[in-house]
Formats: C-alpha cells, structure tokens, sequence
C-alpha cells in the first residue's frame, strides 16, 4: 500500500479568471504524480508557490483526460514542452525508446497532441505515447503514417464516424486530420470498452494504484477515472518477530543470515511462507486492510452515464441489465473514500447574492446547466450518495463563483470584505450539495456498512479552491479526524501536508502557510479522509475486510503486483 495519496487541485474553473484556472488536479502516490486534465496555463500552476505547492513538473508520468473540451486539453502540449523541451545538449538515444509520460483519453486526443506538435514545428527531448478509450463502432486512430499507393506518408482528413456510444454523447461531427506521426511519438494502445461492465478496467498502474475508466454524460464523449488501491497487510505481530530473532542463531549459521528481520520483506512484501530452523513455517499477514479508492469525475450532467438500472425506464438497456447489478461508474466508484464532483452552476440565496440580482430557483439552474451538459450541488451530492461515497469534493465552478481570494491572498478592508461575500457563497454550494449528499445516502443493514453510512453523514462537501491539498488517509486509520471535517465551516482551509515526496518538514511548512495564505490567514485545519472504522465487510465486488489499528506513515512508495490489463484491439 501507499503511504501517501493526496489530490492536489491546480484548477477549479469552467473558465479562467483571476482567482481560479482551468481545469487540472494532481492524483499524488507516494513519489508518484498523476495529472487529471490539463488546462491552459496548468504548468504555470504547477510552478506557482501558492498552487502547485511543493509538486514538481518532474513527478508527472500520467495524464489522464476526461474529455476534449478547449478548457481540459489546451494545456497538454505547453506542459510537455516544460517536460521535455529542448535541450541543447545531445539526448542520449535512450532517452526515445521509452516515454517519458504517458496519456490517456478519448477518441481524438493522439490527433490533437500530433498535430499541435506537427504543425508549431516543435521537437521533445524525450518521447510521449497517446492511449485512446473507444467504445464499440469508434475507429482506432492509426499509430503509422497513412500512405499513397506510391507508399509515400500523406496527410488526410475523415469525418468521424457517428456512432452510438453507450453511456456518453457522441457530440458535433468532426473531422480528425490523420497526420504521421510526431517523431517524439511512441505507438499507444486502444483499449476497446467492456460492454458486459460498461468500462475500461485497468488501463493504467500508478505507484501500484489501478486506474479504471468509465463513461459519463456530457455534451461530447467524456469519461471519468477510478483510481483503487490494492489491499494491504495486517501489521506483522510481535510474535513473529520474536520467533525470527529467537532463531537468529541459527540462521545464520544455516542460511547466512546476520539480520533475521530481513525475512519480513519475503512475508510482507513477497508474500511467501518462511520456514524457520526451529521448525516454525511463518505465513504472510492477511490482506485485511482495504485500499483506498478516489473517484475523479470530469465535466457531466449524469455520472451514471445513463445505466443507472434503479432510475431506467422499462424496456430501456439500462433496465434489462436489471438483474447483474450496476455497470459504468456506478460499479467502479462504489463505496469511494472520495468523489470529485464538478459543480458549474448553483441556484443562490437571497442572504448571499448582491442586491439587484434576481432569485433563481433550483429548477430554474438545474434546466440551464443541463443545457450546457453540466451539475448543480445538488445532482453532485445525489451521486455521491448514491455510490455511498465518504467525502464529496466540488470543482469545475463557474467564473460567476470566484475563490474566496486569489492567488498570495489580499489584505485591507475592502479585500476582506469581498472575501466574505465569496466565502458566503461558496459556503452555500457546500451547503446544498451536503444536504443532497446526505439526503441520498443509503441506510445499510451491514453493520461495517452502517459505521460507514453514519460517518459520511457527519461530514460535509468541500467546495475546492486551487492549490487546495487533500490528503487520503489509510484506512487502518482510524475515525479521529473526523471531528476536524465536522467542524469545516464551509470556507477554504489550510492543509497539512504529511510529508510530500521527500518528506522536507521545510517543505511541510510552506505548505500549511501558502495554504493559509489563500485561505485568508485562517488558522490551520486538516482536511483529511479518515477511514471506516474497525470491523469485515464488503467493498463493492471485491469483497474487502476491514481492519483496525493506527497506521505509521512511512517513506518510499509501496510497489503493487503487476496489473492486468483492459480489453485492447492491437496498435494501428
């Protein structure tokens, strides 16, 4: 298991403005660092003290894209030339035969990427590869060049074909220019969907945390992404260790063994039996302590992709698959230690809207932003009740919802006046989506299921701001954190960092003061995922024990086995 897994927010804007960018957030395992989206002026982001925190360019080895709007791609191409940009000096050839990041997305992102590339006549240091997720009937975009019958590379542009996608909107016909490829481009995989789930398992391993995709509604095919951590081991008893050094002796006489504790890493890390002189076969500790599992959502009006078989009309696909249960990202985010949620539009209150501005009411926004294939809170906090999820975390804000301060925060009067009337605002968003949130939750008859239930109940939705930092704890973890997010009063917060990549306490500081900075100077607050309490039970389908203790935070990352791999059609 990780030590670390954090969520790193670098954008939480429909549009730019002077207090939010587009969107872009960071998935943080161990020394890992997995990129959701990219929009325009992301790695400024990255680079700024006050957003990007101590997150370094360098740590980025995965972005994944939800969809292909301007405002979640425009950054990807200005990132990697900050990635990879020329040198001038020789790049050793090695440097080209394996990517340096790899990038994941719908239908059209390798063309996008190739053709920026191509045509602003720009050349890498290192090289990319683009893996597409298409769903039946979409074609594969080919890796190599197309050819004339003289077998010449030419250029080419087809429309796309119009199919029908199962669980998304296929959006405006478009026309895919096919260029060769860009000679920093290594050939990516198309994963074909899994029509009997609805899905994309396994697409991608971060820091041993499987990522997952399934599809979402919007206005254009768009997906969200699963990130699930694979079980860890119960703490190895005090027993074992007594029985390794009690044979310390013989070990080394026998097998050479000056150091009996290193035969933990076979139990805890090989995961095989150890037989001791004395007779003793030591067995691994159980896989009691369940991974985390983060949901990250992109741009949608319908998180169920419309599969959702409770709410489907009869006759419908939806409902004839009835009877196997949930499909898409109902299945994959079930039970989630946390949702991000996006959040464009809100019907606001009289007590927080200027004076001459007129009420709208909450049908009234929820018709308008459907239009635009976009949330409210509250279709934001129905589906986190509906997957059961622990904490709910709103993005994606319309420019009308600015942050409570923008970036190195501001100072005066006025200033702080305009900062409460922004906190009073976003304090409301967090409001409506809590109470849908909790009005949506499900009372279990379980009793792990139950504590689960209840303690989602004791928190609130967390309307993010960028640089906002949220720190996953494991779920040996217990549930003393709670009261901190109980006690979140709906404004920005700082957050404390539990030692980043390299563990630099400097590093730690800075964080809690840039975070309080662009909080307004609050005083610093936790915002963390404390985990279910001690008891068994089950996880979705995976059918995950629970176990109890405090967990240590150590360093270095926790490597999982090697990972299966989704449906895939072979490189074209």
């Amino acid at each position: 298991m990780a030590n670390h897994i954090a969520l790193r927010f670098l954008g939480t804007s429909s549009q730019t403005g002077a207090s939010r960018n587009y969107s872009s957030l960071l998935v943080k395992i161990n020394n890992h660092a997995a990129m959701v989206d990219c929009g325009e002026a992301t790695q400024r982001q990255l680079l700024s003290r006050y957003v990007g925190g101590d997150d370094r360019i360098g740590s980025i080895r995965h972005i994944f894209i939800t969809h292909l709007h301007a405002d979640h791609v425009l950054g990807i191409v200005p990132l990697l030339l900050s990635m990879m940009g020329p040198t001038g000096n020789a790049v050793p050839e090695s440097s080209f035969k394996t990517p340096r990041v790899e990038i994941f997305g719908p239908s059209g992102l390798r063309a996008l990427i190739r053709t920026t590339l191509t045509l602003c006549y720009s050349q890498l240091s290192g090289s990319y590869t683009v893996h597409e997720l298409l769903w039946e009937g979409q074609a594969a975009y080919p890796n190599a060049a197309l050819t004339s019958v003289q077998g010449t590379p030419v250029a080419a542009s087809a429309p796309e074909m119009d199919a029908s996608l199962k669980g998304a909107k296929l959006g405006a016909l478009r026309f895919i220019p096919h260029l060769p490829p860009h000679e920093n481009e290594l050939p990516g995989m198309d994963f074909r969907m899994d029509n009997e789930s609805c899905s994309w398992p396994n697409i991608a391993s971060v820091g041993g945390v499987a990522v997952s995709a399934a599809p979402i509604l919007h206005r254009c095919p768009t997906v969200g992404y699963v990130f699930d951590e694979p079980d860890g081991a119960s703490p190895v008893p005090q027993g074992v260790i007594d029985l390794l050094r009690a044979n310390s002796k013989q070990l080394l006489e026998q097998q050479n063994i000056r150091n009996p504790l290193m035969l933990l890493g076979k139990l805890t890390k090989d995961r095989v039996a150890v037989e001791l002189p004395d007779g003793t076969v030591l067995q691994p500790p159980p896989l009691s302590v369940p991974g985390r599992r983060i949901v990250v959502l992109g741009d949608t009006y319908d998180a169920t992709g419309g599969l959702d078989v409770a709410s489907a009309e009869e006759g419908s696909e939806a409902e004839s698959h009835a009877s196997t249960g949930p499909r898409g990202m109902l299945a994959l985010a079930r039970d989630a230690d946390v949702v991000v949620h996006e959040c464009t539009n809100a019907a606001m209150s009289d007590r927080v809207l200027a004076k001459g501005l007129k009420v709208e009411k909450r049908d009234e926004v929820r018709a308008k932003a459907l239009l635009r294939g976009h949330s409210t809170p509250q279709v934001a906090g129905a589906f986190a009740g509906r997957i059961g999820a622990r904490q709910l975390l709103l993005n994606h804000f319309s420019i009308k919802y600015p942050a409570p301060t923008s970036a190195g925060g501001w100072t005066g009067p006025a200033a702080k006046k305009e900062n409460e009337k922004r906190r009073a605002v976003m304090r409301e968003i967090e409001e409506q989506a809590t109470e849908a949130w909790h009005a949506s939750l499900r009372s279990p008859s379980d009793h792990v299921a139950k504590i689960h239930e209840q303690s989602a109940r004791r928190r609130r939705a967390v309307a993010t701001w960028d640089g906002f930092l949220y720190r996953v704890p494991r779920r040996d973890e217990g549930d003393e954190e709670d009261k901190t997010l109980s006690e979140h009063d709906g404004t920005p917060s700082a957050n404390v960092n539990d030692g980043g990549e390299d563990g630099d306490d400097e590093d730690d500081d800075r964080a809690s003061t840039t975070a309080s900075s662009i909080a307004g100077a609050r005083e610093p607050a936790q915002t963390a995922v404390p985990r279910r309490s001690n008891g068994s039970g089950h996880r979705g389908s995976r059918g995950n024990s629970r176990g109890g203790g405090v967990a240590r935070r150590g360093r270095g990352a926790a490597r999982g086995a090697g990972l299966p791999t989704g449906p895939r059609s072979s490189a074209t």
